[in-house]
């Protein structure tokens, strides 16, 4: 194809690189230029970002404070993710700033399954919350 291609070599694929010089472009080592501009944030967005955190922990609080007065090995992980959910949209509906949508699962892990990176739990490994576990 020809076509010449400015890719930042430090956030570019290499598998992008190659498929463009597979097809015949030119890749061009250069930097992005929008990435400072992208991590500068103005005033707004932090302080968007700030209030954002406060209604997060305030949610996460009252989930901590629940789950401490639950009898152990009466809730699952699931359970528990969708408590937090619910604590999320509650806190959002209370402080007049909805909860839209979560931005990732949960990962909510009991004993091993807290050890597993970026854990999904689902029906079929959700495990019962015990005492003397540990829960992430």
């Amino acid at each position: 194809c020809g076509a010449k291609i400015a890719l930042d070599p430090v956030l570019a694929a290499d598998r992008l690189c190659m498929l463009v010089e597979k097809n015949g472009g030119t890749v061009i080592a250069a930097a992005d230029p929008a990435r400072i501009p992208r991590a500068t944030k103005n005033q707004a967005e932090i302080n968007g970002s700030r209030a954002a955190h406060r209604r997060d922990g305030a949610a996460v609080a009252k989930l901590l404070c629940w789950l401490e007065r639950q009898k152990p090995g009466s809730l699952d992980e699931i359970s528990v993710v969708t408590r937090l959910e619910e604590s999320r949209r509650r806190t959002g509906e209370e402080t007049q700033m909805p909860l839209r949508d979560v931005s990732f699962d949960t990962i909510s892990g009991a004993g091993p399954n807290g050890a597993i990176m970026h854990y999904r739990v689902s029906r079929a490994t959700s495990r019962k919350l015990q005492a003397g576990e540990l829960f992430l």
